[in-house]
């Protein structure tokens, strides 16, 4: 980040949320500015819950006009042309627009291309169909799609712009074994009802992965839907930084702050059983148990019943992973869940998820969130807030 120059800003600056909670996403985002706000103390937030009319128009101009910096979702020019009136710093969250006047901080659209991507291929597709069109976020996920086929070198991408692509009905022709890639989670039920109901089978015949992990969507499909997720938690977090290194008169290096994507995960839409299919199964029900929190690698090799080469081959070929990152995730996840629902200590936590020092926790957590897991935990119970 760069300096530049700032008279006299507030001590305790007054930042406005111009962010609608209306999908998982934005809800997440939200809460994680409130988390990270409680967490630094220097800061005061005011949330814009917009409704309809003049009147209310009105009011939401006033209370932003009042703020020393504001943190929207403008996905439009016109909205950004509204912003730029109120002349205080303003970080956009949204990747509607290619270009825009404001620093913005979004998730890393071209990662969670190359990571829905590479877990098709993973799994041994060879065929795949993803979606490109002029929306600068789903043009930024079709372009890491695109490198994660140009490193596999024998992979063949079909570009569209719907299923019915240049008047055609492309389901009439498509290849098997094919994997499709929606642009959102959005997009990935549509294809899925509409394959299903031309008597596609989902994940046999067609594997379908989404991006943005919105469970009320994915957990809800006919055919619960594989996702790249979003760190909603770090992108709020790093909104809220940035907008106070802009009101104290700091700009960041860059015009956009990208966050990285979660990781992959899996549902049944795109889980394909094939020579691996069994020990996969095994491996995935072995992590799924209490004990397993305590294993190194060669452990979970030893119980799955094969050498820890075997493991570490099939774990990279059919996952994309290695049995060390899983038994890392399996151990945040029950962590997190602790967080949640217990009142655990945090090194009581450490030792049950099999963490040999609070230390180690603590560093997986601000790797994975961006936070410490007190500040997770205090996140959580916040939740229901909103």
């Amino acid at each position: 980040m760069h300096t530049v120059s700032s008279s006299h800003p507030p001590s305790c600056p007054l930042i406005g949320v111009d962010i609608a909670a209306r999908d998982d996403c934005f809800r997440g985002i939200r809460i994680a500015i409130r988390a990270r706000e409680q967490e630094l103390g220097s800061c005061r937030l005011r949330y814009i819950e917009r409704r309809s009319g003049l009147d209310d128009q009105q009011r939401c101009a006033q209370s932003l006009a009042e703020c020393d910096g504001i943190i929207a979702y403008a996905p439009s020019d016109e909205h950004e042309h509204d912003l730029a009136t109120y002349a205080v710093p303003v970080i956009n969250v949204s990747a509607r627009l290619m270009h825009s006047r404001f620093v913005r901080v979004l998730t890393d659209h071209r990662a969670m291309g190359r990571l829905a991507g590479q877990s098709l291929i993973n799994r041994g597709l060879r065929q795949l169909v993803s979606w490109d069109v002029p929306m600068a976020y789903v043009h930024w996920r079709h372009q890491g799609i695109c490198e994660a086929v140009a490193a596999a070198h024998d992979v063949q991408l079909t570009s569209i712009t719907s299923l019915r692509d240049r008047g055609q009905d492309i389901t009439a022709s498509l290849p098997q074994p094919l994997g499709i890639i929606g642009s959102n989670d959005h997009q990935a039920r549509k294809v899925i009802e509409v394959l299903r109901a031309k008597g596609w089978q989902i994940p046999q015949q067609i594997a379908v992965i989404g991006m943005d992990n919105d469970s009320q969507i994915c957990e809800t499909c006919e055919v619960p839907i594989t996702s790249v997720g979003i760190d909603t938690l770090r992108w709020g977090s790093t909104a809220l930084d940035t907008i106070l290194a802009l009101v104290h008169g700091t700009n960041p290096d860059q015009p956009i702050v990208w966050i990285p994507p979660t990781g992959v995960i899996e549902r049944e839409s795109a889980i394909r059983e094939g020579g691996d299919g069994s020990l996969i199964a095994t491996i995935q029900h072995l992590l799924s148990q209490d004990r397993a929190l305590h294993w190194r690698s060669a452990d979970l090799a030893l119980q799955a019943g094969v050498s820890k080469a075997t493991l570490q081959r099939h774990c990279r070929e059919a996952l994309g992973t290695t049995p060390h990152q899983l038994l890392h995730q399996a151990r945040l996840h029950k962590a997190e869940g602790l967080l949640r629902e217990s009142t655990q200590t945090i090194a009581a936590i450490a030792k049950r998820c099999g963490w040999q020092a609070r230390t180690r926790m603590l560093i997986a957590f601000q790797q994975a969130h961006g936070m410490t897991p007190s500040s997770y935990r205090k996140l959580q119970r916040n939740r229901t807030r909103f």
